[in-house]
């Protein structure tokens, strides 16, 4: 019999494998305005099996390597899937493979991706994930974004990322 300890990242690998296919099925065939959501919603759904499944064939103390294992490996493609969808460098690359020459001025950048876009691609998720509140027109950060703009101001400043510090 094949150890528990084996088959816990091996069954965490089979699952994470499901999660990438199903991941790239799932955003190839339905548009989601809250691709975030989405995103977490399917890693959801197939933990919860996989949970149930490997207590009974595994067992619940070698399982919780594999969770390990399923998490890193989803957190790998969500900064695929993250860098693809957010990632400016990747938009602009895009751009500048997208004209005949392959070759663009920083103004032709600037036209093709307006400041106004780039923006807005940051509010409306960061509202409809409750960092930011909208009134008026003016955000103002919600408890959530209080802690997590503390959180990154620390960080910033104590990994010294900051280049104004």
């Amino acid at each position: 019999m094949t150890s528990p300890w084996f088959l816990s990242p091996v069954f965490a690998l089979g699952t994470s494998f499901l999660f990438g296919v199903g991941l790239f099925l799932l955003f190839h065939l339905k548009r989601f305005q809250r691709t975030f959501v989405a995103f977490w919603s399917l890693w959801l759904a197939l933990l919860v099996p996989y949970l149930g499944i490997g207590r009974i064939w595994i067992g619940p103390v070698p399982l919780l390597s594999g969770v390990f294992v399923y998490f890193a490996f989803s957190y790998f493609l969500g900064q695929i899937y993250f860098q693809v969808e957010r990632g400016l460098s990747m938009r602009l690359l895009i751009e500048i493979e997208n004209v005949p020459q392959h070759r663009m001025s920083q103004k032709e950048l600037e036209q093709a991706y307006p400041y106004s876009t780039i923006l807005s691609s940051r509010l409306t998720p960061s509202v409809q994930t409750g960092f930011f509140t909208c009134d008026g027109g003016r955000y103002s950060l919600t408890q959530k974004g209080k802690r997590s703009a503390r959180l990154f101001r620390f960080l910033k400043w104590y990994l010294r990322l900051d280049p104004m510090a």
